[in-house]
């Protein structure tokens, strides 16, 4: 919300009082980074990858020059990699945001592998948090993600099946080879 700013100017035996006082409206910049965090699978098996994505925005009026988004990792996963440059120590992860200019967003991405001990019925409950000095609005720093672990579920593969031509170029392969091994019948040529 901007500030006002009055000045206000006295003098003995000034007549006209009402023009010895002036304001202006004074813009107060503010620092206000979000973080919004998602999930590529809600529902996992043992041994299965997930990809976590988290979004930082700078919805202030102002640029920010550090956010730093710290995940800590549920039990019953582990980190395997990032291509957008977060690092893990044990089971939380940062990500490294930098500078924001106002209404800027960066997006990252992690991967962690659903562990073997986990059993089915598991919710796997991951939450990440972004911090920036000055932040004025910390109700939209922090998000989850939620996947809940599943017994893995064979599912029978399909059975191959040729389409109509493919039926055609069969069919006519069949009946010229079926020719081609029939005896030569008297006044028959072939």
């Amino acid at each position: 919300a901007p500030g006002r700013n009055v000045a206000t100017v006295t003098s003995p035996g000034d007549p006209v009082d009402p023009n010895n006082e002036d304001d202006i409206e004074v813009p107060v910049e503010s620092i206000d980074v979000g973080l919004v965090k998602s999930v590529d699978r809600t529902r996992a098996s043992v041994g299965n990858t997930l990809t976590y994505t988290l979004a930082v925005t700078n919805n202030g009026s102002a640029p920010n020059s550090a956010a730093v988004i710290t995940d800590s990792l549920p039990a019953g996963v582990t980190f395997v990699a990032s291509a957008s440059g977060c690092t893990a120590a044990g089971s939380t992860v940062t990500c490294n945001v930098g500078a924001l200019a106002v209404s800027q967003t960066k997006t990252f991405t992690f991967t962690v592998t659903v562990n073997p001990s986990v059993a089915p019925g598991t919710r796997l409950l991951n939450t990440a948090s972004v911090t920036t000095p000055g932040d004025r609005d910390p109700t939209n720093n922090e998000d989850d993600a939620e996947t809940e672990v599943v017994t893995e579920v064979v599912v029978p593969q399909p059975i191959p099946t040729l389409s109509e031509w493919g039926l055609i170029a069969l069919s006519m392969l069949l009946a010229a080879f079926a020719l081609r091994r029939m005896p030569l019948q008297p006044g028959r040529r072939m």
